[in-house]
């Protein structure tokens, strides 16, 4: 007899959180497989298209060999799937397997007001994973014969993603968002051209990849390096108006300046991104300073190096991402003399510190 774990949502989009539950939940059931059951129109929710939930999911878990997707609610003609549709189905397919229901804290203390729930607990072992602010609900534990999982939580949702408050999603997932003008993509979009937008996906790639190769967080990198050039497009008349406004100690730099310091101002309040790493990263992404962060060095390199820029910087590339003190200092190297032969050093206090503070 094997075992099976049906785990539904509406993944919009798959991230690492669900991943982990499954992961974890399959592990200590010491199930055989779990199976990822897609809503197609949750009552409560507004969903992504079908077919981009469902191509992300399957990009997501195309390297968990024991990990499946059913399509029973997404190809279902009825306008209501309940959880005992789902069971009765499985059910049939697996008529003498041990069927797990996942579900999660939240949902407990409603579990007596699911459609034939007496009936659904008789056709499949309901399991309830912790969630942070949920009490354990002990009455319906207790009559619907839960079994409970305390499992390491991860502080993810997809809302948070839909909204660029994060990308803890695996790559070929963000790859995806990006390639298919998802969520937050719209917004940015239309904050540049074609061609800045162009770099800055590749600057967010290529600062994923280098802070992966070098133990930091890759997600945080590929965000910072996505929006580092939000600013860049602004109406002359409104950057100038801002920055009298909001960094009026940086007036006197020159314009080709001025997006980093917008771009901090407008991550902060349009995206309400508050992470100071990401902010002092995209802040000083064009001049530097001294005493860099390990992302601020990524996007300032990643910046300049990306692939898209013209030239060949794989060498530069490499460096980063083997080492990526050591390769910052090769591209503030190359950076500072391709300033000079082209007599555009930009002579501002925050360039000069961080030259002669890196370059000794």
């Amino acid at each position: 007899m094997s075992s099976i774990i049906l785990f539904g949502g509406t993944f919009d989009p798959i991230h690492n959180g669900h991943l982990h539950i499954a992961s974890m939940v399959k592990s200590r059931l010491n199930a055989d497989k779990v199976i990822f059951v897609p809503a197609k129109n949750p009552r409560w929710k507004d969903p992504s298209a079908t077919s981009s939930r469902l191509e992300m999911l399957e990009l997501a878990i195309k390297d968990y060999k024991d990990f499946e997707i059913s399509k029973f609610e997404i190809n279902s003609s009825e306008k209501v799937n309940y959880s005992i549709d789902l069971a009765k189905y499985f059910r049939n397919i697996y008529p003498v397997d041990k069927i797990y229901f996942l579900i999660g804290y939240d949902q407990l203390e409603k579990l007596h007001l699911w459609y034939k729930i007496d009936e659904l607990k008789d056709l499949v072992k309901i399991v309830a994973v912790n969630r942070n602010g949920y009490s354990k609900a002990e009455e319906n534990i207790k009559k619907y014969d839960v079994e409970l999982l305390d499992i390491e939580e991860k502080d993810i949702s997809s809302t948070d993603i839909r909204s660029l408050q994060s990308l803890d999603t695996p790559l070929c997932v963000i790859k995806y968002i990006i390639n298919h003008d998802l969520y937050f993509t719209g917004t940015v979009k239309n904050m540049m051209n074609e061609k800045r937008y162009k770099h800055s996906c590749s600057t967010g790639f290529l600062a994923y990849d280098i802070a992966l190769n070098n133990g930091f967080n890759p997600w945080i990198a590929f965000r910072a390096g996505y929006l580092h050039d939000i600013a860049k497009d602004l109406n002359k008349d409104l950057e100038k108006n801002m920055m009298l406004r909001f960094y009026k100690e940086y007036c006197d730099y020159p314009e080709v300046c001025y997006h980093q310091f917008l771009g901090e101002y407008l991550v902060k309040n349009l995206f309400l991104i508050t992470d100071n790493d990401t902010l002092e990263a995209i802040k000083y992404h064009t001049t530097g300073k001294k005493e860099m962060t390990t992302l601020g060095k990524i996007i300032y390199a990643a910046d300049k190096i990306e692939p898209t820029r013209g030239y060949d910087s794989s060498a530069m590339i490499d460096m980063m991402e083997k080492d990526v003190d050591e390769g910052f200092i090769e591209v503030l190297k190359e950076n500072r003399k391709y300033y000079n032969e082209k007599n555009f050093f930009v002579n501002t206090p925050l360039q000069l510190e961080c030259f002669k503070y890196y370059l000794k």
